[in-house]
This record gives C-alpha cells, structure tokens and sequence, in this order.
C-alpha cells in the first residue's frame, strides 16, 4: 500500500498542468519585477503611466489566480474566471494605497499688472511645459512630476499681448501639489536688470560659499558660489522693492533690501550663531 501511494505521488504532471504552472511562475516573477520596477523608482511614473501599470498588474494577478486555481483542482470554469476577475479588481483596489503615484503638480497662475491689477488676456507657459487650462482667476498648469529634474525646479513666463510686458518666475516645487503663484508684469518697457552680490562672513570677510538666497517676492532662489556670489536676472515692476533673504547652516538668516536689479555688485555679511 505505501509503495502505492508513493508512486501515485510521484505521478508526472500532466501537459495542460505544466502549462498551467509555467504561467503561473512566470506570471509571479513578472509581477515581482513590476512591482519593484514601480517602487524603486515611481517618481518617472506620474500620470497615464502609473495607472496603465496599475492594470497590467492587475491582470497579472488575475492570470496567476486563474491557473492556480486549475492547479489546485478547481475546475469549473466560471469559478476560475470568477477568482480570476475578483485578484484583478482586487488589484487595482489596493495599487493606489501600496505603491501611490509620485502625482501631478496642477499649478494655479495668477497675472497682475504693475499695480496689482488683473491681466485677464495674459499668456503663461513654463519649461517644462505642461497642460494649460483657464480657471476663474487665470491658468491651471498641470506638471507631471516626473518631468522635472531632481531640484523640482519650475520656470514660469508670462505675457501682456496688450503691451508686450513680460515676466519670469522661478520657483522650487514641494509638497503641495496645488501651490498658487502670483506673477507681477512689469510696467511697459522695464527691462529684465542684472542682481548681483557677494555673502561674506561677518568676522573673517571671507565668501561664504553654499548660501542659498532667495527673492520671495519674484519666487526666485540661487546658491552662491564659491567666491560668495549670487546673480539674478529680473524684471522688476516700477515701483516694487525687492527684498533679499539668505540661508545657511551655522549662520543667522539674513535680510536685506537690495536696489533693485542693480549692475553693481552688492555686499552683505552674515552673522556666525552663537
């Protein structure tokens, strides 16, 4: 009786259950892949790319579900299907809440006027470029996230086909995925200036490399380099005094009111902590 029973378990498998274990391996190491490939580096996968590999592993799963449950005896084919459909929806359910999309940034652009009017027929585009939609106040712009490069750096532009007035807005992409900006024109015939200058140390006079000094009002951000300079190209609207802050580790933010797009280089010295 035992030699019985181990020959019985010892049985070849049949063709059709060889077929139906083959995809069903082959089926677990592709999704595997898939799955890591999605995890490992999602940020390149915002938009329609996300979701149609949402799918595929949906569809994965189901045909794993389908050839296992063959594999376990089951053989009524709508109970096969069944489990099947019911792995893929399954799927598709917990994708979003295991491996969730990098998103989308929909960028809400506001155009004022010199004097902080609205500029209803303004133009806006952005490099990199991205959907442009209206909505009450001015233009949606939906930024896939994976378009951008590691800084998450987005420059915006706008135009007064009116009177030809245009501005460049640079900002730093964070968290929020519907971040507001305002972009003033400048008034006609204002030309973009050069802002330049120079972070020293307080005590030793020595330039301060790695300084990261920003223009709130313009959205505009850069690092000083290694002998302490910083430079800006602006369009500063008639009127409008820029404000300078500066950042870094071991020193005492700065805040400064620098000429406006002036050609000289401007000097400023912060302070160590204590």
């Amino acid at each position: 009786m035992k030699v019985e029973e181990r020959a019985d378990r010892r049985r070849p498998l049949t063709r059709a259950q060889q077929r139906a274990r083959a995809a069903w391996v082959f089926s677990s190491v592709l999704l595997a892949v898939l799955v890591g490939a999605v995890a490992i580096d999602r940020r390149h996968l915002a938009g329609v790319g996300h979701p149609i590999l949402a799918v595929l592993a949906g569809l994965l799963a189901g045909l794993m579900t389908f050839f296992l449950s063959g594999d376990l005896g089951i053989q009524l084919a709508w109970l096969k299907a069944g489990s099947g459909m019911g792995a893929f929806v399954l799927v598709l359910l917990l994708w979003p809440r295991l491996l969730p999309s990098a998103g989308l940034y929909q960028v809400q652009v506001t155009i004022a006027g010199p004097t902080g009017e609205a500029v209803p027929d303004a133009e806006v585009s952005s490099m990199p470029p991205g959907v442009k939609k209206r909505f009450d106040r001015g233009w949606e712009l939906d930024i896939p996230v994976g378009s951008l490069a590691d800084d998450h750096r987005l420059i915006l532009y706008a135009e007064d086909p009116q009177d030809g007035a245009r501005a460049r807005v640079q900002l730093t992409l964070g968290t929020d995925l519907k971040p507001a900006v305002e972009i003033r024109l400048p008034a006609t015939g204002a030309p973009a200036g050069l802002l330049r200058g120079q972070i020293l140390d307080d005590r030793t006079g020595k330039p301060l490399a790695g300084v990261l000094v920003t223009l709130p009002e313009l959205h505009l951000q850069a690092l000083t380099d290694q002998q302490g300079q910083y430079r800006f190209e602006v369009a500063v609207p008639g009127g409008q005094q820029l404000r300078l802050r500066a950042y870094r580790d071991g020193y005492e933010p700065l805040t400064a009111d620098p000429p406006a797009a002036a050609g000289f280089l401007n000097t400023h010295h912060m302070r160590r902590r204590r």
